[in-house]
């Protein structure tokens, strides 16, 4: 399973915004490919993908445990987060005669586990609501520019021009250079209108790409 905290070399406690920073650089910087920045951004900036996500990604590396528990407490009163951690990572001990409970470590039993994963989800997954910035209207834009080009894969864009406007939507312009039917790499300029769906989309019109 792939880890995209590390891949965007953020904490796995990083909020929404530590999150879109981490990618808007790696795109800047070519580091990081569009349909990696994509599932970044299905998978770390809607919260429940968020969930579900860091759910499966600690069952598979529990380790990562570790560091959630050590911001948890770092984050608030220790004695009290223990505590609740302690509370909900206890489970019926079968070989006790006196039916007692035992307690289980932060990276014990995988029934602990899972039960302190919903713990610290609690503690780090607060809802964030999607938004349109100019880091998602570029790729909205290059994404539906791509799809007008003859070889899109040997698209590579340059000079990045992005407006807010009083609507709320963003123009964003530049330049792409492309293969042509005949292999000829062509530069074109391109406009896009981008807007927010209110639906976690975006809507994107190519206003020209000559």
């Amino acid at each position: 399973m792939k880890n995209y905290y590390e891949l965007l070399e953020v904490s796995i406690t990083a909020k929404p915004e530590e999150i879109r920073k981490a990618m808007q650089k790696k795109a800047e910087r070519g580091q990081i490919d569009l349909l990696a920045l994509e599932e970044c951004k299905k998978y770390l900036l809607n919260s429940e993908e968020r969930k579900e996500y860091n759910k499966a990604l600690f069952m598979e590396q529990p380790e990562l445990l570790e560091e959630v528990a050590r911001v948890a407490q770092q984050k608030g009163d220790k004695d009290e987060q223990e505590n609740q951690i302690e509370k909900i990572a206890v489970i019926p001990d079968e070989t006790s005669k006196m039916g007692g409970r035992s307690k289980l470590g932060i990276v014990g039993k995988i029934g602990g586990s899972f039960l302190l994963i919903c713990f610290v989800m609690m503690l780090f997954s607060k809802p964030s609501k999607p938004k349109l910035d100019e880091w998602t209207a570029q790729v909205s834009c290059e994404s539906a520019v791509k799809q007008l080009l003859k070889s899109p894969s040997t698209a590579e864009f340059s000079g990045w021009i992005r407006v807010l406007n009083s609507d709320g939507t963003y123009t964003v312009t530049g330049n792409v250079d492309a293969q042509n039917s005949f292999g000829a790499m062509l530069r074109s300029s391109f406009s896009c209108t981008v807007r927010d769906k209110g639906d976690s989309t975006t809507g994107t019109i190519v206003n020209y790409l000559k």
